[in-house]
């Protein structure tokens, strides 16, 4: 089945992009039709069925159904495990694992003025930047020359 209206990469609506006009993760999560897909995998999961969401990337942390998706699935209670190039599995916490060293100079850390910053404060800011580095965006040169 194509999910690309509940859990596709390459939003054109106005309403799901940033300030910098690319596709916001948060944005996308919080829509109306993402909540419908993850409606509709529940019902086949209930039904029986062992679902998998595929892509073309071999790394999950260049992919967005790792940032954009996965992170929803987990918070709503499903068990995702990612397939690697090698056939091997990990998990989004194993992914956020790496995702925290691959930003760990841009994230807070806590300090005199922030003692209290949270693992959970430090992975937000780390999906927000991955984020920013791999979405789409309607506007870019390169989507104008693939429509040319």
């Amino acid at each position: 089945m194509h999910f690309a209206k509940e859990f596709g990469a390459r939003h054109t609506d106005f309403n799901l992009l940033d300030d910098e006009r690319k596709v916001d993760f948060v944005r996308v999560r919080e829509s109306l039709n993402f909540k419908n897909g993850i409606k509709r995998l529940r019902q086949g999961i209930d039904k029986g069925y062992r679902i998998a969401l595929m892509c073309s990337e071999g790394d999950p942390l260049d992919c967005h159904r790792f940032s954009m998706i996965s992170v929803a699935l987990e918070k709503d209670g499903f068990d995702v495990k990612h397939i690697l190039k090698d056939k091997t599995l990990k998990t989004t916490a194993q992914l956020e694992i790496q995702l925290l060293e691959k930003y760990k100079k841009k994230l807070p850390q806590p300090d005199m003025f922030q003692p209290n910053v949270t693992l959970d404060e430090q992975l937000q800011v780390a999906y927000r930047l991955r984020n920013k580095e791999i979405a789409f965006s309607p506007y870019s040169k390169q989507t104008t020359q693939e429509h040319d």
